[in-house]
């Protein structure tokens, strides 16, 4: 919605959670496992950056935005 790119973030220490119980479930049950982590919500990168300004009170964050690059699609 604002140009930036929509990402899906999750906080560090949930994703290490997250790797121990897996972790946990294949040395118990001797299988493979393959989970994709996520929230299940996108923000965009400029929602989330503007976010982080207002929680530290940082009065300026240095960014650089760059246009899009309409050959590199995944």
């Amino acid at each position: 919605p604002d140009g930036t790119g929509i990402r899906d973030y999750i906080h560090g220490s949930d994703l290490a959670s997250a790797h121990i119980k897996a972790m946990e479930h294949i040395f118990s049950k001797n299988v493979d496992l393959t989970i994709n982590l996520a929230t299940g919500v996108g923000l965009s990168v400029l929602n989330v950056l503007k976010k982080t300004i207002t929680i530290t009170k940082i009065r300026t964050i240095s960014t650089r935005r760059n246009p899009r690059n309409p050959r590199k699609r995944l």
